[in-house]
């Protein structure tokens, strides 16, 4: 025996759902919606190229110890993409991977994920990068680059090498991406 299903209460929630749908319809078409990529694949037409740069040859300071090559503050009222991160050895005994030379980047206070324990050779100092994801920065943050020389690696490395390290990426202005 069926106590039977009351019709007016299915066709009440159907008009509910289709009065919903209605409504998000009507939000999504009044918003705005933005022309081009987003800066973060194609950077703006009023960005600048952000190239900074340092070099360390081997310090005197204690081996195992974070060194900064070089630390490079986002200009307040802009924000910007690194896309390629750079370092290499200039001298002779490094070897690839043997933890001889450990390479690190720091945004603010933080290393970046994949970038906090480098142990070869990124990038190439001469080729210029190409556009497309990368690492966001924002206004008035602190981007550093540390080398680490593991203990006992002077005996294995020319003595008078550097290490280069460089990012590469574009700034914008923050009230005003053009695309």
């Amino acid at each position: 025996m069926s106590l039977g299903v009351c019709r007016a209460d299915e066709i009440d929630a159907q008009n509910a759902l289709q009065t919903l749908g209605r409504d998000f319809c009507q939000i999504m078409a009044a918003r705005p919606v933005p022309k081009g990529l987003p800066p973060y694949f194609q950077p703006p037409r009023n960005s600048t190229r952000w190239k900074p740069s340092g070099r360390l040859q081997i310090p005197v300071a204690p081996a195992g110890v974070d060194q900064l090559v070089f630390a490079e503050r986002i200009p307040l009222g802009y924000d910007g993409v690194l896309i390629q991160v750079n370092n290499s050895w200039n001298g002779s005994g490094f070897v690839e991977g043997s933890g001889d030379i450990t390479w690190r980047v720091k945004k603010d206070r933080v290393f970046v994920p994949y970038y906090e324990a480098i142990t070869t050779t990124l990038g190439r100092l001469a080729v210029p990068p190409g556009e497309g994801q990368g690492i966001a920065l924002f206004s008035g943050q602190l981007v550093q680059f540390y080398v680490n020389f593991q203990a006992g690696s002077e005996a294995r490395l020319n003595g008078n090498g550097l290490t280069l390290c460089s990012f590469q990426g574009f700034t914008w202005p923050r009230d005003r991406v053009q695309t």
